[in-house]
């Protein structure tokens, strides 16, 4: 089983599969009547709604991983702008502080 495809798996592809699994029941009662599936169907429908439900919650989980990575980036830039903002500042009170130094020998 590939967890990473059902990892993936999005409302979509849950409608697209409840379509083939409504197609397929249609073909056994057309064949074998509906008491061939009377008991196997909610039990199906109850999965397909569990399996919409985990993909929603995963659908809102991945925007909020992709908002929280942006956010992260974000800080990130902010921390490396500060970061090189103050190495400058500490050159420029390194030269001052040299320029003072040259200033009161002579």
């Amino acid at each position: 089983m590939d967890f990473d495809a059902i990892a993936d798996i999005t409302v979509v592809d849950v409608y697209e599969s409840a379509a083939g699994i409504g197609r397929e029941f249609e073909h056994i009662i057309d064949v074998y009547g509906t008491d061939a599936i009377a008991c196997l169907m909610p039990k199906v429908i109850t999965v397909l709604e569990q399996l919409e439900a985990l993909a929603q919650r995963n659908e809102r989980e991945s925007a909020q991983i992709s908002d929280l990575q942006f956010t992260v980036e974000k800080l990130e830039a902010h921390k490396s702008a500060k970061s090189s903002e103050r190495m400058k500042f500490e050159r420029e009170l390194e030269t001052d502080r040299e320029s003072w130094r040259l200033e009161t020998k002579e």
